[in-house]
């Protein structure tokens, strides 16, 4: 019997940190699925945020919070208040994931403007343009379309089970995923990748 018993010792303690690592997990994949969430709670499909603007939207969603910093950090509030209209391809917090946790928060800390303006730039098409427009030039280029953006860098736009995915000249990909928000400054679509500028 006194043989066994540590077997059971070890096999309970086993069990327990297998739980304790699921749950850790579940918790994680919880805390993702809901930011994914927050940040379309203010931002429904087709919705209209007349009296808002693109950089109040972004400001006001906790989802936004590290598009909102790279906003901050850099002169594109004053780029937004403007009489000229915007559509913006805004990454959901989720989305700077996909990159090492440190690339985009050091150019923040170290006030690297000049490469956030350039990120930034990569997300910004200088006129309104809504997801029906951009399904119509894909279809009616057979297929994809290139996007110009505010920084001349053009965006590859195709259609995958009518989602629209965008990719940049570095292969980065990401899929709208609310769209046609209007704002009182433009449109919003936002998105599950960052577009990157060519190096």
């Amino acid at each position: 019997m006194k043989s066994k018993a540590p077997l059971r010792i070890l096999i309970i303690t086993t069990l327990i940190l297998s739980l304790s690592s699921c749950i850790v997990e579940k918790e994680d994949k919880r805390q993702e699925y809901q930011e994914h969430l927050l940040a379309q709670a203010s931002v429904v499909p087709g919705s209209s945020i007349e009296e808002s603007t693109i950089e109040e939207v972004i400001a006001g969603d906790i989802g936004f919070s590290t598009l909102k910093s790279i906003v901050e950090s850099t002169n594109f509030i004053e780029t937004f208040d403007t009489s000229k209209p915007f559509t913006i391809f805004a990454p959901i917090n989720t989305a700077f994931n996909k990159f090492p946790k440190a690339t985009i928060q050091k150019l923040i800390d170290n006030g690297d403007t000049e490469r956030l303006s350039k990120i930034l730039n990569c997300h910004i098409i200088p006129d309104q343009i809504s997801e029906e427009a951009i399904k119509e030039a894909i279809k009616t280029n057979k297929g994809s379309v290139h996007l110009k953006t505010l920084g001349d860098t053009k965006l590859i736009a195709t259609l995958k089970r009518n989602t629209i995915f965008l990719i940049d000249k570095q292969g980065n990909g990401g899929r709208l995923i609310t769209t046609d928000v209007k704002t009182a400054n433009g449109y919003i679509h936002t998105i599950d990748g960052v577009m990157m500028p060519k190096e």
